[in-house]
């Protein structure tokens, strides 16, 4: 996945949970946590919410 991918999934997240809320608003200031997502390879959106709820 990419960022614009991961960014998007979080994003959509975000109006759900108050945790992706938050996280959206850290990868908006602190870019370098999404290419480290970005990093991880995830295949889909499912390893990406495991991998967050972990």
């Amino acid at each position: 996945m990419d960022q614009n991918e991961i960014l998007k999934i979080i994003k959509t997240l975000s109006s759900t949970k108050g945790f992706y809320k938050k996280l959206y608003e850290n990868i908006l200031d602190n870019p370098e946590y999404l290419k480290y997502l970005e990093s991880m390879k995830f295949k889909d959106c499912i390893d990406l919410i495991l991998y967050l709820e972990e």
